[in-house]
């Protein structure tokens, strides 16, 4: 299954629950950073 997960506006906060739950439950997750400017940090999303 493959799931595109949108950040949000800002930062790892603003990931919908739903996203936070499939991206726990996928086995390889990548972001992609460069067409949107995202003022998240890597570490604090991992975390979740």
């Amino acid at each position: 299954m493959l799931y595109l997960i949108g950040l949000g506006l800002y930062d790892e906060e603003d990931i919908s629950l739903r996203g936070v739950k499939a991206a726990k439950n996928s086995d390889v997750v990548y972001i992609e950073t460069y067409t949107s400017p995202w003022r998240g940090r890597i570490e604090k999303l991992e975390e979740l």
